[in-house]
C-alpha cells in the first residue's frame, strides 16, 4: 500500500495503481510483453536506437513497468547495446533509485496535483507547463554521464498546449536522451507525434497470465468469481483487478445480478432490477456506476459480434452463454443503437451528475424493449 494512501499530508502518486498492485516503478518483470522486449532489444543491439518511442495498448498491460525496466538497464550498464534481456539487479543503487522515484535522469511526466483549488485533486491534464518543465532538465548533462529518460504516462491525458510542447522535444533531441511515451489510445495521437517516433505494441494479456497477476493480489478470489475478473478484464491486469475489488459489493457482484436480470427478460423481475439499480448508484461507491457502464456496453458489443460471428468469445461466462441464445433474435441493428445510446448518456450522466439509479433503470428497460 502506497504511504501516500495512508497518510493525508503526503500527495499521492497520480499513476498510483489501484487494488494495492505494486506501482510500475517496483515491478519485477512484464508478463506476456515477450514480442514487445525481442524488438526493443534488436533496437538497442543495432547500435541505431529511435530517440522516442511510443508504448501503446489497452491499460494494465504493462506498459509502464516495460518502460521503468528499460529504465533501470539503461542506468545500470555502460554499454546498453550488450543487452539480451530487459533486466537489472534489483538491489543496485539504481535501481534502488528509479524504485524510490529518486533517480536525477529520471524524468516522468505526468498529472500533478492542483495545489491552488484545493480540492485537494489532480489536474485533469498534463498542461504544456508540466511538458515546458521537461525542457532544461533534458539540456543538461546527465549526472552520471550516461542516459537521461524521460517517460510520459501518458499522452492520452495532455493537453493540445502540452503535447505542442512535447513535439517540440521529440523534433529537437538532446542528445542521449530516450523518450518512453504511454499510450492508451494509439488513434487519439497526432500524425506528427507518430511520424517521429517508433511504435511498439502491447498486446493484451493471455488468460492464464491475467489469472495468475489478479490470484496474486486477491487470494481468496476463486472459482467462477476469478473466471469472470480475468473474463471482463480482457487482457488487462488493472481492468480484471477493478472487477475482482470488493467481490461482495463491487464488480463481480454487479455483473451477476446484471445476468441474473437478464435471464428474466422479457417478463423482467422489477425488485431485481432495482437491487441492481440501487448497488450501482450506491453513493459510497461512486466506482460502481462506471463498472456498470462498462459491463452494459461490454456485453452489447459482446453480443453483437455473436450475433455477426456466429461465435462465443473464449471463456464466456456460463451463466452469460447461458443467455445468449434467448437474444439471437433481436435485429444487430437495435443492438448497435442501443450501444450508442448507453455510451452518449454515460458521458452526460458523469458530466451533468444525474440520477444514476434512474439512468441504470432506463437501460435496463430499454433492454426489455430490445424483445417488443
Amino acid at each position: 500500500m502506497s504511504e501516500a494512501l495512508d497518510n493525508p499530508d503526503i500527495i499521492p502518486d497520480i499513476d498510483m495503481p489501484p487494488h494495492n498492485i505494486a506501482h510500475p516503478r517496483l515491478a519485477r518483470g512484464v508478463l506476456g510483453q515477450n514480442v514487445a522486449e525481442a524488438t526493443f532489444i534488436q533496437a538497442v543491439q543495432s547500435g541505431r536506437l529511435p530517440h522516442a518511442w511510443i508504448l501503446y495498448g489497452s491499460k494494465g498491460v504493462g506498459k509502464a513497468s516495460f518502460a521503468y525496466h528499460i529504465a533501470r538497464h539503461f542506468f545500470s550498464t555502460s554499454d546498453e547495446t550488450s543487452i539480451t534481456q530487459i533486466a537489472a539487479p534489483p538491489d543496485s543503487p539504481e535501481s534502488k533509485l528509479v524504485e524510490s522515484g529518486a533517480h536525477p535522469d529520471l524524468f516522468v511526466l505526468k498529472r500533478i496535483w492542483n495545489v491552488k483549488d484545493g480540492n485537494n485533486r489532480f489536474f485533469t491534464q498534463i498542461r504544456a507547463e508540466e511538458a515546458r518543465g521537461l525542457h532544461k532538465p533534458l539540456q543538461r548533462t546527465a549526472s552520471q554521464g550516461g542516459w537521461r529518460i524521460a517517460i510520459i504516462d501518458s499522452i492520452d491525458e495532455m493537453n493540445e498546449k502540452g503535447v505542442a510542447s512535447l513535439l517540440k522535444l521529440i523534433e529537437e533531441p538532446p542528445p542521449r536522451v530516450l523518450f518512453l511515451i504511454i499510450c492508451h489510445q494509439l488513434g487519439n495521437v497526432i500524425d506528427t507525434i507518430r511520424s517521429r517516433t517508433r511504435l511498439l505494441s502491447f498486446n493484451p494479456l493471455a488468460p492464464e497470465d491475467c489469472r495468475a497477476v489478479v490470484a496474486r493480489h486477491f487470494p481468496a478470489l476463486a472459482g467462477d468469481a476469478l473466471d469472470i475478473a480475468v473474463f471482463l478484464g480482457e487482457g488487462s491486469v488493472a481492468h480484471a483487478c477493478r472487477f475482482a475489488e470488493n467481490e461482495k459489493n463491487g464488480g463481480i457482484k454487479i455483473y451477476t445480478d446484471f445476468i441474473n436480470v437478464l435471464a428474466t427478460m422479457p417478463r423482467a423481475n422489477i425488485k431485481a432490477m432495482h437491487d441492481l439499480a440501487n448497488l450501482v448508484s450506491n453513493r459510497s461507491k461512486p466506482e460502481n456506476f462506471p463498472i456498470f457502464c462498462d459491463l452494459i456496453t461490454g456485453w452489447l458489443h459482446r453480443l453483437t459480434r455473436m450475433q455477426v460471428g456466429g461465435q462465443a468469445p473464449e471463456n464466456l461466462p456460463a451463466s452469460e452463454a447461458q443467455l445468449a441464445q434467448n437474444w439471437q433474435h433481436i435485429p444487430t441493428k437495435s443492438l448497435l443503437e442501443l450501444w450508442s445510446k448507453i455510451q452518449t448518456q454515460t458521458k452526460t450522466a458523469n458530466a451533468l451528475n444525474l440520477d444514476k439509479k434512474q439512468t441504470t433503470l432506463e437501460w435496463l428497460k430499454d433492454i426489455k424493449k430490445l424483445f417488443n
